[in-house]
């Protein structure tokens, strides 16, 4: 059996705040960032292996990335889902738009400009 802590909760902390933590520790115990429930959860996991298969020094487009991971109109699902990846194991910065621009990244399109140019590519 699942033992519950005891918390006593100040009077001046109303519902809403009480809700507003509550939803805050919920979310801290949670495994992965990343939801993989579903339908979404197999082609989540295909974007992610054919991302972390992009070499230093390379880049891919969303677009590109969408067709081999099995649904090629799905390039914006693909931008979504390495926005919410945070494994530095995973090289998000590796994709870029089909324009040649850099398009976003979860850590700052800056960031993603200098981690680019550190692997020797050069951008629009």
């Amino acid at each position: 059996m699942r033992r519950l802590a005891v918390v006593k909760i100040p009077r001046h902390i109303g519902r809403r705040q009480l809700s507003a933590i509550a939803s805050i520790y919920k979310y801290q115990k949670q495994k992965s960032p990343i939801s993989m429930k579903g339908k979404s959860a197999n082609f989540q996991r295909r974007v992610l292996a054919v991302v972390a298969k992009i070499p230093r020094g390379q880049v891919s487009t969303y677009k590109e990335i969408a067709r081999r991971a099995g649904n090629r109109l799905a390039y914006r699902a693909v931008g979504n889902i390495l926005k919410k990846n945070h494994d530095p194991k995973i090289p998000c910065h590796r994709v870029i738009r089909s324009d040649g621009m850099a398009g976003g990244y979860n850590r700052g399109a800056r960031r993603k400009i200098e981690i680019l140019k550190k692997d020797g590519v050069l951008l629009k």
